[in-house]
């Protein structure tokens, strides 16, 4: 199982602080990106900004945007993973030949209400699925749905191979269910940032990994 922090920020100076904050503690951080259409809140959107950035962290991109095929050139430069939604996109074909001639990996995101079946035309071209676990999106610390582990176990049966991030109302209390459910990766957000210690946040919940 491979944690990865969720970050809000509203400017390019908060995004880089959390990164910081979390450098040394994982891998991977989420970049929640809002437009205030696809999602009802609006993000901090320049990408230029990550250029500032120090440390070894990778970067994920997750472009809660309509139409993110227009946004998609500045994000490639500076994140190492983007996930595209697939209800905003108006042709998930064309990303895919377009994410051929990159370096970066393609996550296609889910939302709740939305079946996996629709991918099933483009596993082979896609680098893992991000499902959404809560019913409203754009906001931290929003209540986990268990509907999504049935959808992770029917993600896991008809594409064993496709890697399966699952996104929103991730804590400690739901997290083994989500990880035994079939899920390889966790992004949580509001479990870490409130938490009073956040390293140790995110210690507990690699320990999870290894109790299972």
């Amino acid at each position: 199982m491979e944690l990865v922090p969720a970050i809000i920020a509203r400017t390019g100076s908060e995004a880089i602080d959390k990164i910081g904050l979390i450098n040394r503690q994982t891998d991977w951080a989420h970049l929640d990106i809002m437009d205030g259409q696809f999602a009802p809140t609006v993000s901090w959107q320049e990408p230029d900004d990550l250029r500032l950035m120090e440390g070894r962290i990778k970067l994920e991109a997750h472009l809660m945007v309509n139409e993110p095929e227009r946004v998609l050139p500045e994000w490639l430069p500076v994140v190492d993973r983007v996930i595209v939604h697939f209800e905003a996109m108006t042709d998930l074909s064309e990303m895919i030949e377009t994410f051929k001639l990159h370096r970066n990996e393609l996550g296609v995101a889910l939302l709740l209400e939305t079946p996996v079946e629709a991918l099933k035309e483009y596993w082979s071209g896609i680098d893992f699925v991000n499902l959404l676990s809560v019913k409203k999106i754009g906001y931290h610390g929003e209540p986990f749905d268990e509907r999504v582990l049935d959808k992770i176990r029917a993600l896991r049966q008809l594409a064993p191979s496709v890697t399966i991030s699952v996104d929103g109302g991730i804590n400690l209390e739901n997290a083994q269910a989500v990880i035994v459910a079939g899920a390889d990766r966790l992004v949580a957000g509001g479990a870490l940032w409130r938490a009073t210690d956040l390293n140790q946040a995110i210690k507990d919940f690699n320990k999870l990994n290894v109790s299972l």
